[in-house]
């Protein structure tokens, strides 16, 4: 029995060593690995603060000049005196006059509400009213700190990320605030987190170029692993439509967990194969005025592969990048408006398929054609190499 139990007792002892986090802090002393009540190793962290992203210039002369990733959206308020109760340090915004506040949200998902992004503009003479200890007291009221440094903290249920900079250019304080959605169902949120600190990080950044990603690949490594979970989640309803269910002449659009559709998914015949590459053709060459489309199948067409009255005084572009046919449509009796849509045929078991975009715009354009060609060519949007 004696044995049994000093047994007990080195499983205890063994499982509180094991649910101990460490991290490695800056020690003048001896750089040591000492317990930590963080979560995310900051080695861990930088090789995600370090990833690919492109970057674009906003900014409003004698206002603030920042950057953000290229293919978000944002959103312009200037609050009045008293309108928005932050305090961040000494810098209290109930007692200031025009706070920016700026809004940011990816273009790809703009209404999955993954997580919400503000950052704040305040012109301030006084570099020294801020310090991270300060908002630490001022703000973290859990245990639960997951990552900080001098200027930045990620902590609480929501993984709450705060950053803030001194813009010395333009003499005002930066401030970038991120939180999880507290409905948002997926795991890895420090991944997500960490993206959002990138972001945060990256605002201040002048010296940058634009480098294209050049695969599916490449926007998988680089970016928040659940924005991409909400494809593959899609993508894998389709497969399941693709290999058992759709029939011929038949579509689907799945929905996403916050349903949202962003993709339609159509099973071809032959006479719609003929009349689409017919149609494609006409647009090429600039017959489009001699090309009729057979009236039984007209309405299924333009439904199918439109989404708009088809009208011969529209005006039609066409490019082809690998198996992504690129539609612009302009329409002259609607100021102009254009309208995108990118069609991907996907072959499976002599069955025709094509995967068509709800919609698309110029900062989600180059992602759905990676994405649209990577899965007609392994139907699925799995990278094997990651899963090793």
């Amino acid at each position: 029995m004696k044995i049994i139990k000093i047994i007990y007792v080195l499983v205890f002892l063994l499982s509180i060593s094991g649910c101990k986090r460490y991290n490695l802090e800056e020690n003048p002393a001896n750089n040591e690995l000492i317990p930590q009540k963080t979560k995310i190793n900051k080695q861990d962290a930088q090789k995600i603060l370090n990833l690919k992203v492109n970057l674009t210039s906003l900014s409003e002369p004698g206002k603030f000049n920042i950057a953000i990733p290229d293919n978000y959206n944002s959103g312009i308020t200037v609050y009045e005196q008293g309108n928005i109760g932050l305090e961040f340090g000494k810098i209290n915004f109930i007692n200031r006059k025009d706070v920016i506040g700026i809004e940011l949200a990816s273009a790809l998902l703009p209404s999955e509400r993954l997580c919400e992004q503000n950052v704040y503009v305040i012109k301030e003479e006084n570099p020294n009213l801020v310090s991270m200890p300060e908002i630490k007291k001022q703000l973290v009221k859990e245990n639960n700190i997951y990552y900080e440094d001098a200027n930045s903290i990620i902590y609480g249920e929501n993984f709450t990320v705060i950053h803030y900079e001194y813009d010395t250019a333009a003499k005002s304080y930066i401030f970038y605030t991120g939180e999880i959605d507290h409905f948002a169902k997926f795991p890895e949120k420090e991944n997500m987190a960490l993206h959002m600190l990138k972001n945060g990080k990256n605002l201040l950044k002048k010296d940058f170029s634009k480098i294209p990603f050049n695969s599916w690949e490449e926007y998988v490594l680089n970016s928040p692993h659940a924005e991409i979970n909400v494809f593959k989640s899609i993508f894998t309803k389709l497969n399941k439509e693709m290999k058992a269910f759709l029939g011929p002449n038949q579509s689907v659009s799945p929905r996403s967990e916050g349903n949202y559709g962003y993709v339609t998914f159509y099973r071809s015949n032959d006479t719609m194969d003929f009349a689409y590459l017919n149609f494609l053709n006409a647009v090429k060459t600039n017959t489009l005025e001699k090309f009729e489309l057979p009236e039984k199948i007209s309405n299924r067409f333009e439904e199918v592969f439109l989404d708009l009255r088809y009208s011969t005084s529209n005006k039609y572009s066409y490019s082809q990048i690998d198996n992504v046919a690129a539609i612009k449509i302009t329409d002259p009796e609607n100021s102009d408006r254009v309208h995108e849509i990118l069609i991907c045929n996907v072959q499976h078991d002599q069955k025709s398929f094509y995967l068509i975009t709800n919609e698309v715009s110029d900062l989600t354009r180059d992602f759905y054609i990676k994405m649209f060609n990577y899965y007609s060519k392994n139907k699925t949007l799995d990278i094997p190499s990651l899963k090793k």
